[in-house]
């Protein structure tokens, strides 16, 4: 595809930095096409080949963008070799996994056990003993694909919230 330079002023350039989902897009021309409403051109991929489906692209980066921000601490994500993404707040530790379990058509998110209790989380869809690194518990919250997918973003992007509010 044929491309333009385009100039912008410098608040122009720091609300698309605003805007930006970091780690998902990697220059202000995919910011500006999630603005807009256009699809990515290719696939992405991590630095290891793996490649995620834009529809996977687009839910993360809803969430994310529901999640907001809190006290200047923001939720990023990183796609893994393995096609997953590693949540995390302003650069800090891995916290939780997002991943799409294409069986069911849901995105799945996987947050420490330890994390959610500091939290004074005490609801989630399931539990798994040693699911993380094998050192503690991980529970998940899961966001279907279709009709109920909105309603479960916002449950999902509050427990989200509550995480970074209590992160130190």
């Amino acid at each position: 595809m044929d491309s333009r330079v385009i100039r912008v002023d410098q608040q122009v350039w720091s609300e698309l930095q605003k805007r930006a989902v970091p780690f998902i897009e990697k220059n202000p021309n995919s910011t500006l096409r999630r603005i807009l409403g256009l699809s990515e051109l290719k696939e992405r991929e991590s630095s290891r080949g793996r490649s995620a489906d834009e529809d996977t692209y687009r839910r993360i980066t809803e969430l994310v963008d529901e999640v907001g921000e809190w006290e200047g601490k923001k939720l990023m994500v990183k796609i893994t070799s393995r096609g997953s993404f590693q949540m995390r707040f302003n650069q800090g530790k891995v916290f939780g996994y997002i991943y799409r379990q294409d069986r069911k058509q849901r995105l799945v998110v996987e947050v420490r056990k330890d994390w959610a209790q500091r939290s004074n989380l005490t609801s989630w869809e399931r539990e798994s003993p040693n699911a993380w690194f094998n050192t503690g518990s991980s529970c998940y919250w899961d966001i279907p694909y279709g009709i109920d997918e909105v309603k479960a973003r916002h449950r999902v992007a509050d427990v989200l919230r509550t995480l970074m509010k209590m992160s130190q």
